[in-house]
């Protein structure tokens, strides 16, 4: 990490988020000082900044400072803190465990700033690359993740759904936005597959929260194998509990590639899906529809252009390929 070198041009005024920080947070233990770390963190690529806060005395971080990149993005940190809330007001202890207890959120100046504790880890993503963790052990980790949103999901299903709070509404904006872009891609089996996936989602009345970005750089493991899910902006109401679960194992299998692992978890895949009702080319169309969807993630939300979203179309073209029409059923 280098030290923080953040440009007004790139925010307004860093000035501000310390004093409030200061004032806020650190004035209480007189031992406490901040060291700004700036963090080009894959969490946060999109609209917000990290900043590590740490006790000078002991050289131990403390908290993480989150702000966005932009005041247009402030509504990124305004929804993860309603989110943090309402899941720690809403969810029992056995779920809420799992994520970051301890937040603080503050605004001044037109700056919002989300305050975290600061948790020793290491994402899921690098977890499973470890070479001395055995192949049993990440096998165990990755189901845990799963069990987890299992229970949280059937949860969920109970809570009230709130104003403006429709993932699948936003997935309708979504497509109609990626058609309108005209890509080079084979849009007969395109619109098969999004004819599937919204036969689906009409025939089932099921209702859950998503947190609307699941994936492996979204879950922290910390030293005694236990995980935190972090990175809430995107928690809203989706009529199916599938989401989540596309977007945990499609970021897989695309870390993993080719390995002993990600044959094993290919076959969890397959049994988490077939409980959802979710098998064969029906998979297929969901990871179409869901690929095209995060092909656009950045342009449409941010209007920036992201690396990722390249990464995206790439997977939906390969998905398109292999998609045989003749075998739905």
């Amino acid at each position: 990490m280098q030290q923080s070198n953040v440009n007004t041009s790139d925010f307004f005024i860093l000035n501000d988020m310390k004093a409030i920080i200061n004032e806020q947070i650190l004035t209480a233990s007189p031992t406490c000082k901040m060291q700004f770390l700036y963090v080009d963190n894959q969490l946060n690529k999109n609209g917000s900044n990290l900043i590590l806060i740490f006790n000078n005395k002991y050289k131990l971080p403390l908290y993480i400072a989150k702000f966005p990149k932009l005041p247009t993005f402030n509504f990124l940190i305004e929804n993860e803190y309603n989110a943090l809330r309402r899941l720690h007001s809403d969810l029992p202890s056995s779920l809420k465990e799992v994520i970051l207890s301890d937040y603080s959120y503050y605004k001044k100046n037109a700056l919002s700033i989300l305050v975290l504790p600061y948790f020793q880890n290491v994402t899921l993503t690098n977890f499973l690359h470890l070479r001395f963790i055995t192949l049993k052990k990440k096998i165990e980790i990755v189901e845990e993740c799963c069990n987890w949103l299992v229970t949280f999901q059937k949860y969920t299903s109970n809570l009230k759904k709130k104003d403006n709070d429709d993932v699948n509404g936003d997935i309708i904006s979504y497509l109609d936005y990626f058609e309108s872009k005209k890509l080079k891609i084979d849009m007969g089996k395109f619109k098969t597959a999004k004819s599937i996936f919204f036969s689906f989602l009409n025939d089932k009345d099921e209702k859950v929260y998503a947190h609307g970005d699941f994936w492996s750089g979204n879950i922290l493991v910390d030293r005694h194998r236990d995980i935190k899910i972090i990175d809430w902006p995107n928690f809203k109401h989706a009529q199916i509990p599938a989401w989540d679960f596309l977007s945990f194992f499609l970021t897989l299998e695309q870390e993993l590639g080719n390995s002993a692992l990600a044959s094993e978890i290919s076959n969890l895949e397959k049994n988490y899906f077939k409980k959802l009702g979710i098998e064969s080319e029906l998979l297929v169309s969901f990871k179409i529809i869901f690929s095209a969807v995060r092909s656009l993630w950045s342009e449409y939300n941010y209007g920036t252009f992201n690396k990722y979203d390249k990464v995206w179309e790439h997977i939906l073209r390969q998905l398109l390929v292999n998609f045989n029409t003749n075998k739905i059923y």
